[in-house]
Parts: C-alpha cells; sequence; structure tokens
C-alpha cells in the first residue's frame, strides 16, 4: 500500500513528452509508481481529475540564502510550485568568506540578501550547506560556490588582476567548494570584485568548474550596448572547459535591440556545434538588485568599507557624482541608458526612509531637493548600501524572442525585503500564463520541461525534475486554465492563482494555494558522481 496515490491527473511527466492520465504513487519521499488511472490504491487518495500534474518546479537563480534561515520560512517560491532553489548567484554570496573579512563582506551584500541572520557569512562552502540541513527548509536548496568570495583567497576586494599564486590559491578554494557540495560556480560581471577579474582569471575558473563536470554561471558583463562582445567573451572561456549557463538573459535599453539577435544566434551556433550552453529568464522588462550596482566598478575598490568612506567624504563623493556626466560610451551609465526614472527604490533598512520604497529616484530627489545622483550616493551612505532598486530597462517584445529558445529556462532572481519585484511571487506562473496560454510561443509540455527537467540537467540534480519512480517526490497540482500571478509591482506580495498542491520531498508543503507548515525541503549537495543530491 502507498502511502499517497495522486489520482487522474493529467500527468506532464518534465521530460517534454505529451502529457497523459495516470495515477500517481508516494511512497516516503520517493515517487513509488506512475500508472494507469484508477490501478493504484493509497493510505491517502487526492482525486485530481481534470488537474495538471507536474515535477515541482526548479529555480535556476535565487537569492534566498539568508532568508532560508532567518528562522520564518519563506514562502513566496513555494507558493508559487518551486520545490527547489539555486542559490549562491552572481558571484556574490555567502561562502567561503574569511573571517576577517566577514564584516565587510556582509555590508556588500546587504543590498541583495535582505535582512542578515547570524551568522550571516560562512568561511566554507561546507559550513553554509551544513546550515541549510540544520534549519527547516520549504524547498530543497542548492549551492554555487560565488567567484566573488574565492577572491578573498586571492587579491581580495582590490581593482586589479590576480597573480599567479592568488590564481592558484582560488583554485584551490574552488575545488574545496566543489568537494564540499557546490554544484556549479558562479560570477556577475558587473559586480566587484568579479568585475576586477582578468580573463586568464576567467578561464582558470571554467577549468576548475570543468573538471567537476558543473556549470560556469555568468551575469554577463554587459546586456545593453556590448551585450554580444559579453556573449564572446563567455564563450571564448568556456568553450573546450566548462558548460556555460547565463543568468537572466535579456536586453538592457531599446536602443541596443539590434545587439540581442546577433548574441542569440551566435550562442545557438555553439551549441550546434555541441558546447553546452543554457540561459535562465525572468518574463518582466524590470530587474532588480542592490541601488550600489549603479555607481562605478572604481568606487567599489577596495570593499565596502571604502566605498561607504567615500560616499562621506565630500571630496570623493563629488568624484563620483562627477563620472554620471560621461556617456555609456565610457561605462554602463544607467543614468543614461534607462534614466533615474525608471529606477525605482524597492527596499531600505531605516524606518525613517521607508517612505522611499517604490518611488522612483527622481521623485525622490525632488522631494528631497537634490539632483538624482546626489539623492544616490547621500541614500547610500545613510542606509549603509542596503537598498535594493527595481529597474525598468526594456520593451516587452524582447521577452518571448528569448523565451522561445528550447535551452532557455524560468528563474525568479527574486530578492526579498522591502515592496520587492513581483517575480518573487510571480514568475513562475507569469511565464506559464504569458509564454504558453496568452502569447503561446511553447505548448504546455516544453514549457514544464524548462522549468523542470532542463534546469535538474543543467545542475544535475539527481532524482529531480521528473515524474517516474524512484524519483524524489517533489511535484505540483494545478488548474492550467487559473494558473496566473496576481503579484504586481504595486501589491507585489501576492501568490498566485490556480495552484491546488505543492510536495515536497513526499510532504504535503501547500494545499488549496495555503502553506501547511508541512516543510521537507533538504540541502541538496554534489556527490561524487557530479549530481545534487540531498544531505
Amino acid at each position: 500500500m502507498y502511502d499517497l496515490v495522486i489520482r487522474a491527473s493529467l500527468v506532464y511527466d518534465g521530460s517534454g513528452s505529451a502529457p497523459g492520465p495516470a495515477d500517481v504513487a508516494i511512497k516516503e519521499d520517493r515517487i513509488a509508481a506512475v500508472a494507469a488511472p484508477g490501478s493504484l490504491a493509497g493510505d491517502q487518495v487526492v482525486d485530481a481529475y481534470g488537474l495538471a500534474l507536474t515535477p515541482g518546479l526548479i529555480d535556476p537563480h535565487s537569492h534566498s540564502e539568508w532568508a532560508l534561515l532567518e528562522g520564518k520560512p519563506p514562502l513566496p517560491k513555494l507558493l508559487q510550485g518551486i520545490t527547489t532553489e539555486i542559490l549562491g548567484q552572481d558571484g556574490i554570496s555567502v561562502a567561503p568568506i574569511p573571517a576577517a573579512a566577514a564584516g565587510d563582506w556582509q555590508g556588500a551584500l546587504a543590498g541583495l540578501l535582505g535582512q542578515a541572520p547570524h551568522p550571516a557569512t560562512w568561511p566554507t562552502v561546507g559550513a553554509y550547506l551544513a546550515a541549510l540541513a540544520r534549519a527547516s527548509l520549504p524547498v530543497n536548496a542548492a549551492y554555487l560556490v560565488p567567484h566573488g568570495a574565492l577572491r578573498m583567497a586571492g587579491p581580495g576586494p582590490e581593482q586589479r588582476p590576480a597573480t599567479a599564486g592568488e590564481l592558484e590559491a582560488m583554485a584551490g578554494a574552488a575545488r574545496q567548494a566543489f568537494r564540499e557540495g557546490a554544484v556549479g560556480l558562479s560570477t556577475g560581471l558587473i559586480y566587484p570584485p568579479c568585475t576586477y577579474a582578468s580573463e586568464e582569471e576567467l578561464v582558470m575558473l571554467a577549468g576548475v568548474v570543468g573538471e567537476f563536470m558543473a556549470p560556469l554561471v555568468v551575469h554577463l558583463r554587459s546586456e545593453g550596448k556590448d551585450l554580444l562582445a559579453s556573449v564572446q567573451e563567455m564563450l571564448r572561456v568556456t568553450i573546450g572547459r566548462s558548460p556555460l549557463h547565463i543568468s537572466h538573459l535579456k536586453l538592457m535599453g531599446k536602443t541596443y535591440a539590434s545587439q540581442l539577435g546577433p548574441a542569440l544566434e551566435l550562442l545557438e551556433r555553439s551549441r550546434d556545434r555541441g558546447h553546452a550552453i543554457t540561459a535562465d529568464q525572468y518574463p518582466y522588462t524590470a530587474g532588480s538588485t542592490m541601488l550600489a550596482a549603479v555607481l562605478p566598478e572604481w568606487a567599489h575598490a577596495g570593499g565596502a568599507g571604502q566605498l561607504l568612506a567615500r560616499l562621506h567624504d565630500p571630496a570623493q563623493r563629488e568624484t563620483i557624482a562627477r563620472y554620471f556626466t560621461l556617456g555609456p560610451e565610457q561605462w554602463d551609465n544607467r543614468a543614461f541608458t534607462i534614466g533615474w526614472e525608471s529606477i525605482v527604490i524597492s527596499s531600505v533598512r531605516r524606518d525613517s526612509n521607508r517612505w522611499m520604497e517604490g518611488k522612483h529616484v527622481a521623485e525622490i530627489a525632488a522631494a528631497r531637493g537634490l539632483d538624482p545622483v546626489q539623492a544616490v550616493l547621500q541614500l547610500l551612505a545613510e542606509e549603509e548600501l542596503a537598498v535594493t532598486m527595481i529597474t525598468h530597462y526594456g520593451g516587452e517584445d524582447f521577452l518571448s524572442h528569448i523565451a522561445s529558445r528550447s535551452w532557455v529556462m524560468p528563474c525568479t532572481d527574486g530578492i526579498y525585503g522591502g515592496r520587492p519585484h513581483p517575480r518573487l511571487y510571480g514568475a513562475f506562473p507569469r511565464f506559464f500564463r504569458r509564454f504558453v496560454r496568452e502569447e503561446p510561443v511553447l505548448g504546455w509540455a516544453a514549457a514544464v520541461r524548462r522549468a523542470t527537467s532542463l534546469p535538474a540537467a543543467t545542475f544535475r540534480l539527481k532524482g529531480r525534475g521528473l515524474i517516474r519512480p524512484g524519483c524524489f517526490a517533489d511535484l505540483v497540482l494545478f488548474d492550467p486554465a487559473k494558473l496566473s500571478d496576481r503579484s504586481t509591482y504595486e501589491e507585489p506580495e501576492q501568490a498566485p492563482a490556480g495552484i491546488y498542491a505543492v510536495w515536497v520531498n513526499g510532504r504535503l508543503a501547500v494545499q488549496e494555494g495555503r502553506a501547511t507548515g508541512e516543510w521537507g525541503g533538504r540541502a541538496l549537495l554534489r556527490d561524487r558522481e557530479g549530481a545534487g543530491n540531498a544531505s
């Protein structure tokens, strides 16, 4: 007798194959059987006729490192059917960070990861994964070793290339992180200190990643004017060395629309020649990250402490402000490329500045009697960098162009705190609503594959992403006609519609759109064969 039978649902098994009605049986944490409707019996039976059943959705780009350990489990991901998150993105995350650098590094993360728990950084990847394993997790979590953290074993936050000895130390730290359970390596080439890396350094990292059959996950150096050149750079770095996964593939700025087609064609040609390339995408025309990302990269040199010292020094603050008069041909100046009216403050730390959440920089500057650049610099200084922004950067037309590619998977890239980007609550339901029901560039089976077995294969998550006997019982039961996001920029904290139930490792975590409090999530570690297993 099985523990549970989900009876007569329309099963999309995650492979991309056509769906069919079936009974799916769960025994403990695994799928025990898939059989004809009405043929299986269990201690519990869920009548799922008229509903669709898929593998649990996998978020390949997540920033929940601190949120998962705060004591109150975050629910926005779980409520949209996500059962696994890939942490450690953009080259800037919580481990491995030496104790001597922990305070400064925590400051650098303040605008990205939300409220910090204690501790907020860990000396090794193994220590962080052990903390996850001890926690009560609503979802499974795997971790990418971040390039910026590895630089702490080399040049640290200094604005310079690594020396030969430092490269060797970074390679050793990366190998240790993989042995401790990392499922890939991330870099964010707009974020210091990653942006200070030479191509030689990136090639070294790709070589180490390839040793472990893992992907190099990259936030490209440019997503606008130099998108094509940035894609070319990462192909030079990874071809013959490691798989390449591009984070939140997009076009930033309508002015640079001509860059997207050639970049996609180049990636397609490289795939046709056998290079393993994947990407993820959030289905919105606005992004979200730390407000400090609008500053020129040299202002970050030396780390968060040095940046704050510059912001508090009138002469150095004026030097930073003058840099904003330079156009995009000199640097990625968002004041030019998208404008201050398109940059909205979504989260601050101080109650006295809470009124700014939901307002764009130009509004805040007018209210304070400052020009926008000075308003940004003042706010970052007041908040000690703990400010998050939403950037409205593009038109709708490029979204479906990217989503139509078989190697692109949906993601949330969700950031907690304040008035968050709606993708934190609605990215996956929006992906299905928009690209399957309303603007059908995908069928249901193909879309389910993108959100399940494709990321599972990319990050080698063994036993995830498919509905087959022996796989882990991560499952989502929903009504395809009703599945929809309800989160908006004005009211982002709204769970989606149409999701009936979510199981994580066989435990019922969501029922009729509400969390049950039955948490079955686990820390997933890379095993000796290069696959992510439960710790």
